[in-house]
């Protein structure tokens, strides 16, 4: 069994181009995840409800360049785009899935911290989530 040098993954990094919905706190900490990572992505718009078509010819270009395109928290798909990787945890995926940003950082290999943790919790269950995880009452107040 190989092991990857911080060189070949961070050049396995590069191969997602990320395409992000409606913003919230989740989605904050997300981008703040791709930036510190150098991960390109596209937010067009930062309200709720959407769509993968309207990044459609973005998505179609990243592809053709040779990216995996993520969506996060967008609802559809586009055609003719066959690698498209759909990351949410509402709707349909609500029962099974884990928070969004968890699932980026499992795409990427990234291990979270407590505050990646804490914004997921948030995301899904709340304060009261936060409470049952073991947040602190400051912790809760900066989420």
């Amino acid at each position: 069994m190989s092991m990857e040098s911080p060189i070949e993954k961070k050049e396995q990094l590069k191969k997602y181009y990320f395409f992000l919905g409606g913003e919230d706190l989740e989605m904050h900490a997300i981008k703040n995840l791709l930036n510190s990572h150098k991960i390109p992505y596209l937010q067009t718009s930062t309200g709720w409800g959407a769509k993968a078509n309207e990044f459609e010819n973005e998505i179609k270009t990243k592809t053709a360049e040779g990216y995996t395109p993520v969506k996060i928290e967008l609802t559809g798909g586009i055609d003719g785009v066959e690698d498209l990787i759909d990351v949410d945890h509402h709707n349909e995926q609500s029962a099974t899935a884990p928070a969004s940003i968890l699932q980026v950082c499992e795409l990427l290999g990234i291990q979270p911290d407590r505050n990646i943790q804490l914004v997921a919790i948030n995301d899904v269950g709340f304060s009261h989530g936060l409470l049952k995880f073991g947040a602190t009452i400051e912790e809760i107040q900066k989420i």
